[in-house]
């Protein structure tokens, strides 16, 4: 059943939108592309978000909010855990991560990953990532970061995900889940007109505005 035959936001059988956003997702990755295409499937799934949005303020237009230092935060955070493969959701004014970290292949690491699964939970579980959380990481982030005006590496996580906050900052639209794999990525968002957007696109087709992004950076510090 598509994801917008639900019941009204009243009724028991209610989906919030955060939950109907991965419905959605699911869903469109379970069709094919010229059913995606379909013109009177685009106008259901674009009413029905926008009708169940306007009813529920914790997925408003946040304005203000930079997505590049958010998601550059978040992404050393999920670098230090060796979290590559992962979803991603911006729930109100908290991001939500479920992922499992890469397995090393070492004998000695596998068995201080065991450990470390039987002490805490946090790697099996969402991590869940606030405001003050990302201050934090920021601050911690500052005091390691390199000054030098070198070309980063684009295929480190922090700036990866950095590129594509800047994405979302330049577009002015609304994130709402991101689906990152090895080598594609998947981004639903909002754009500034309150419209659902859906995007599958290679990790490699973000790398000239990363160096465009650099580049302007590198221009505003010098002045």
């Amino acid at each position: 059943m598509p994801p917008w035959q639900l019941g009204d936001i009243d009724d028991p059988t209610y989906v919030s939108p955060q939950l109907l956003s991965r419905k959605l997702t699911a869903w469109l990755l379970s069709i094919k592309p010229q059913n995606v295409m379909n013109a009177i499937d685009l106008c259901a799934i674009r009413a029905e978000i926008n009708r169940r949005a306007s009813r529920d303020p914790r997925i408003s237009m946040q304005n203000g909010k930079s997505y590049d230092q958010q998601l550059r935060n978040i992404g050393q955070s999920l670098e230090a855990q060796r979290i590559i493969v992962f979803e991603l959701s911006h729930q109100g004014e908290r991001f939500v991560v479920k992922g499992e970290p890469e397995k090393e292949s070492s004998l000695l690491a596998t068995l201080r990953n065991w450990q470390k699964r039987r002490r805490s939970e946090g790697l099996n579980t969402s991590l869940s990532f606030t405001g003050p959380d990302i201050d934090e990481l920021d601050r911690q982030g500052r005091a390691n970061r390199s000054q030098t005006n070198r070309l980063p590496d684009f295929y480190r996580l922090p700036n990866t995900l950095r590129t594509l906050g800047s994405y979302l900052d330049l577009k002015g639209a609304q994130l709402l889940e991101i689906h990152k794999r090895q080598l594609s990525i998947t981004i639903l968002s909002r754009n500034k007109d309150g419209h659902p957007e859906y995007e599958e696109r290679t990790i490699a087709s973000f790398y000239n505005l990363f160096v465009r992004m650099h580049e302007r950076r590198g221009k505003l510090q010098s002045r």
